[in-house]
């Protein structure tokens, strides 16, 4: 559906825009897999990550942070020259012409992040222990030590919304545009992501 609405039109014709469907292989069944590598390899707009859990293969929604992680680094090394990397989601419809003609007009200003925009607070630790900033992540994450582990677990009944401590902008996952300098600090030259990753990634290894 996707293909023959939001990508059958203009911007994606021309190349203006670039998409692709990303897709975690790990923890998936085996029947399920081998018919993601089928249409990846009918279809060139298909990019599967090995290594990255897929949200229907574990209970926390937030367990996309690996897919998102895989996408912007994947697509910084493919298009090494766009001004644009930009997320949606396979249930959201993105109106690429308006998208462009958006980007268009902040195409002079720095460091531009844009999208579906949401505010996000981080309330202090409730915990015993400590991260070094004193305050947990979106959800309650620890993003300075448990990462991505501790956002797949996330305890059922809880609230789920941030309160609390500095209010801080963040594009939800309908729409999360980057300019290519912003993309480019977060994805690739920052240490406090790269740690973050490490750590997620060491939590769920298997033994």
């Amino acid at each position: 559906l996707v293909r023959s609405t939001m990508l059958s039109g203009g911007p994606v014709q021309r190349g203006e825009v670039v998409f692709r469907f990303v897709v975690g292989l790990e923890a998936l069944p085996r029947g399920e897999s081998d018919q993601l590598r089928g249409e990846a390899a009918n279809y060139s707009d298909v990019l599967l990550l090995e290594q990255a859990l897929d949200g229907k293969s574990v209970a926390m929604p937030c367990s996309c942070i690996e897919k998102v992680h895989g996408w912007y680094t994947y697509a910084l090394r493919r298009w090494p020259a766009a001004r644009w990397y930009a997320k949606t989601e396979d249930d959201t419809y993105v109106n690429l012409r308006q998208l462009l003609a958006d980007l268009h007009s902040l195409r002079r200003l720095p460091a531009v992040y844009y999208g579906l925009m949401n505010a996000c607070a981080m309330p202090p630790l409730a915990a015993a222990r400590h991260t070094p900033s004193g305050y947990a992540g979106c959800w309650m994450g620890e993003f300075e030590s448990a990462a991505p582990e501790s956002l797949r677990h996330w305890p059922r009944g809880q609230p789920r919304k941030c309160h609390g401590g500095a209010p801080a902008p963040f594009a939800t996952g309908p729409l999360d545009v980057q300019a290519a300098e912003v993309a480019r600090a977060v994805f690739e030259t920052c240490s406090y992501t790269r740690r973050f990753m490490e750590v997620g990634t060491h939590t769920h290894a298997p033994p």
